[in-house]
Parts: C-alpha cells; sequence; structure tokens
C-alpha cells in the first residue's frame, strides 16, 4: 500500500470532520478522496473513519501513520480545545495498546507523537502548587499594594514568556495569577463554592486555570484565566465535556 502523504492526511482530516459532523456520508467522502487525490480507497476509508473514532474517543482498529497521528491531535486541539484532546489522547493511545498487543510489537514513531503532542499542549504547570518559584512571586505579588498590580498589568501585552528546557513551557505572569485570586474572593469560579481549604497562610486554596490553553494560543491574562478549586481543575483538563466559567475580570469588586 503507498505511503499517506501530507497532503493526504490533511485532506481525509478535513474529510473526517465533516463526516463526523454528518456532513457528508462515510461512502461519498471516500470518493471525493479517491477522485480529488486518486488516494487508495482502502487508505481513505481507515483516514477519514479513524478521524470520527479519535475525536469520540473510540479505540480504532486500522492504523494511522505517526505524522497523521500528530496532525490529526494537533488539529483536534486547536479546533476543539484541550478536553477534546484529552479524549483523542485515549483513542490514539488505546489503538496503540492494541496495534502492540496484535502484531507483539512496540510503535515507537506513534508513541513518540503522542508524547510530543502531550509535551506541546497539555500544560506542565497546570497545578500551581508544583512550581515553588512562581507560588513566591504569587505572593510577593499578593502582598503588592492592589493599584500598582492592576496598573502592571494594564500594559501588559498578554504574550507569554517561553523558557526552553526539555520541552516548551511558558513563564506566566505572576500578576495575573494574583489578581486572579483576589477577584474570586476565595469561591470557585466554576462550580460557584468556596475554596475546599486554607493555605497555610490562611488564604482559600484556588488553582488559577487559563481557559485558551498558553498551548495554543491563548494570552496570560485576566480575561483568559478562572480562579477554580482543584476538582473544577481536573475536570477542565482532562474530564469529557468542554466546562464554562465565570469571568475573573468581570468577577473584579
Amino acid at each position: 500500500m503507498p505511503k499517506v502523504t501530507s497532503r493526504e492526511i490533511e485532506f481525509c482530516y478535513d474529510l473526517g470532520l465533516a463526516y463526523h459532523k454528518r456532513q457528508i456520508l462515510f461512502n461519498d467522502a471516500v470518493e471525493t478522496a479517491v477522485t480529488a487525490l486518486h488516494m487508495n480507497k482502502a487508505s481513505a476509508s481507515d483516514y477519514i473513519r479513524n478521524v470520527d473514532l479519535i475525536i469520540k474517543g473510540k479505540t480504532y482498529k486500522r492504523t494511522i501513520n505517526p505524522e497523521a497521528i500528530s496532525y490529526y491531535l494537533t488539529r483536534i486541539a486547536t479546533d476543539f480545545g484541550l478536553a477534546a484532546l484529552m479524549t483523542a489522547l485515549k483513542s490514539v493511545e488505546s489503538h496503540i495498546e492494541y496495534y502492540e498487543g496484535l502484531r507483539n510489537t512496540t510503535r515507537h514513531t506513534a508513541r513518540q507523537a503522542v508524547s510530543d503532542i502531550r509535551a506541546r499542549f497539555v500544560e506542565p504547570d497546570a497545578d500551581e502548587g508544583q512550581n515553588a518559584q512562581f507560588q513566591r512571586l504569587v505572593v510577593q505579588s499578593l502582598g503588592d499594594n492592589e493599584p500598582e498590580r492592576l496598573a502592571r498589568l494594564s500594559k501588559l501585552s498578554g504574550v507569554p514568556v517561553r523558557k526552553t528546557v526539555e520541552v516548551t513551557v511558558f513563564q506566566r505572569n505572576p500578576d495575573v495569577v494574583a489578581q486572579a485570586l483576589v477577584n474570586a474572593k476565595g469561591v470557585c469560579q466554576r462550580c460557584c463554592q468556596p475554596a475546599p481549604f486554607t493555605r497555610k497562610d490562611g488564604a482559600p486554596y484556588l488553582e488559577v486555570h487559563h481557559i485558551i490553553p498558553l498551548a495554543i494560543g491563548g494570552l496570560d491574562t485576566l480575561g483568559n484565566v478562572a480562579a477554580i478549586c482543584p476538582n473544577c481543575h481536573r475536570e477542565a483538563h482532562f474530564g469529557s465535556e468542554p466546562i464554562t466559567f465565570l469571568s475573573t475580570a468581570a468577577s473584579a469588586r
């Protein structure tokens, strides 16, 4: 079977998405790929059907190449957001385990594609408590005069500073986190319940979440964050359905 090209992968994703949305019949989608690109019919069928299965989080049985895995997951992240990406990742990882068990082999390149997507899109600093240095900066910001902090925020471009380590992470602005916590007044901006506990310093414990992840172009600004409880934060990153938040900017005073 001939190698599936980048153009065919992109074309099949769009057809697969249209099929997923029931904007086109499956057989018509396959015939479109075959006619437009002279694509192998069996490959077109696999690559189009798998888009639908991956978005649904289901295990697919017919394999696609690592380039397609990377492209499909990237498009799903940018088209539908982080929750949809997490569902899609489960689908791909489930397929890899199925295929490896069936063939008694290891799909190293497929696993690397998944690892690269996780490093790129799943924010490594989602749990604020894991970053002690950042927390010290937030505490320092909370100790500042609020008008001074708001003045700094008014001059903020929102584009985060990147630091390159083993993967690319984002240097978040402590003023954004501090002001989001102040604006929330100790109440989760998703479930509207009080913070589940207090920190050692007596402050209510909430975590500041980027609604549009920084990794897919979200800004590090008050308008793109919500101060939420740990349970809602986990759901935001790993839940199967998108969730909504109150605006931290709108909650100010």
